[in-house]
This record gives C-alpha cells, structure tokens and sequence, in this order.
C-alpha cells in the first residue's frame, strides 16, 4: 500500500474513533474510482459490536432489495394497466 492509502486509511480510522465516542457501533464504508476510471479503490472500518453492525449492514440491504422489488411490480402493474 503506498502513502497516499495510508493516509486514506488514517483519515478513515479518525472518523471512525471520533464517531465512536458518541455512538454504540460505527461502520464506514467509502469508494473512489482510481485516476483511470477502470477500477474502484474501497476502504472500510468499524468499531463496536460486530454483530450489531452486521445486523444494521444486512439490514439495509435487506430494507433497499424489498423497495426495489415493489418499485419493480408498480412499474410491471403500471405497464399493464396502459
């Protein structure tokens, strides 16, 4: 990993520790597409209970897959009824 990572990575660790000291789990997830546009850099952290930040992650992707689904059979029943 080079500096400019490193330092990604420090920043990230310093959120992480700041929103702590008020809160029971944090999980921060970040991307940035590198300079070329061909592939995405991702650094994640977390503190607290793993298992309550899991259940939160699962979660909302869970909440997010149920409203695209609706979203998909709203749009299907729309097209129908023209």
């Amino acid at each position: 990993m080079n500096e400019f990572n490193n330092y990604d990575v420090k920043r990230v660790e310093k959120c992480v520790s700041e929103l702590r000291l008020h809160f029971d789990t944090v999980q921060i997830f970040c991307t940035r597409s590198d300079d070329t546009g061909d592939s995405t850099q991702n650094i994640h952290s977390g503190r607290g209970n793993w298992f309550a930040r899991y259940g939160q992650v699962k979660a909302f992707v869970h909440d997010h897959e149920i409203g695209y689904i609706n979203a998909i059979k709203q749009k299907s029943q729309e097209d129908t009824e023209i």
